[in-house]
């Protein structure tokens, strides 16, 4: 059943200015990185407003200046910020350049962590040299990097992973998104029936979907014959690739999980926003809290029809 709902989604909004900031020259400071003081280059700010606190207009870049060798799937970023920003880590897998993009919230002493591109893929990457930062929704942005923590994240290859009481069995599809493939009801009655849900490709979890705009500068694409709108899909696209797990915990009677969703109707192409669930097994119902932010900037308008769940 299709439920549709309302959903304000949350909006981003350019300015422009005919003011110039002039650039200052680039300095040098340090940033904590795993515990240690670690020398970094800044270059790209306008002011720095205190040491430590910059403020730019298009990109703020941290180059470190002696990367750490130490292996890591998942890094954690602790900052302090205006608006919204994308970011952009830069490090080695082996002696091959990785680059992987992120986006923060506006915060004060905020955390954000996130998996590397490969880790379900079992690779962990090495030697973060630079990190860059550009401000998405405000014509100047102030920005602090206090730390950056590295860390290898227990690694879970398998496709599903489950949550189980007296109950209810419950499977989280960490390959797409993190969205329910599995839920099985112990009291049934019918040994015959486990697994209720259909999970035949990325379009039928239970799981996250909203649908935005149609009009420039976004660009729709088709799905079968109609013209598709922006649609954030928290398993993948249409075509079977799989959105990006950036993050996950598991607890006793819980699971955490969070997305970067790819656009349904292309081909591979990740959306601006993040998608967070979080699953909890009570004794006669299963809890799903859902979040989704969108940073693409878009005007998507206030009224639409969504399905939440997808089902």
């Amino acid at each position: 059943m299709k439920a549709k709902i309302a959903v304000l989604f949350v909006l981003l909004v350019y300015f422009t200015s005919s003011i110039i900031y002039p650039f200052a020259e680039s300095s040098s400071t340090f940033v904590i990185f795993n515990g240690t003081e670690e020398n970094v280059s800044i270059s790209g700010y306008t002011t720095e407003i205190t040491p430590g606190q910059y403020s730019f207009k298009n990109k703020i870049t941290y180059q470190i200046l002696s990367p750490q060798k130490t292996e890591f799937n998942r890094y954690t970023i602790r900052y302090s910020s205006s608006a919204c920003v994308k970011g952009t880590i830069y490090y080695k897998i082996g002696t091959v350049t990785h680059d992987e993009t992120f986006y923060l919230e506006p915060g004060y002493n905020a955390n954000f962590s996130s998996l590397i591109d490969s880790y379900l893929n079992g690779q962990a990457g090495a030697n973060v040299f630079k990190i860059d930062f550009v401000g998405i929704e405000a014509s100047l942005t102030t920005f602090t990097l206090y730390e950056i923590r590295t860390e290898i994240y227990e690694n879970q290859l398998s496709e599903t992973i489950y949550l189980e009481n007296n109950r209810f069995k419950l499977g989280v599809c960490l390959m797409w998104g993190g969205g329910l493939n599995y839920f099985e009801d112990k009291k049934d009655n019918d040994s015959t029936i486990t697994n209720m849900l259909n999970y035949h490709d990325t379009g039928r979890l239970i799981q996250q979907s909203y649908y935005g705009t149609m009009s420039a500068p976004y660009i729709c694409s088709t799905y079968g014959d109609t013209t598709w709108a922006y649609n954030p899909v928290q398993g993948g696209d249409q075509h079977g690739n799989k959105s990006k797990l950036v993050d996950f915990t598991i607890e006793e009677d819980s699971i955490y999980v969070k997305c970067l969703p790819l656009d349904w109707a292309k081909n591979g192409t990740y959306t601006m926003s993040y998608m967070e669930n979080r699953y909890t097994l009570n004794e006669d119902y299963v809890s799903v809290d859902n979040r989704f932010i969108d940073f693409s900037g878009y005007d998507h308008g206030y009224e639409k029809d969504h399905e939440l769940p997808a089902f």
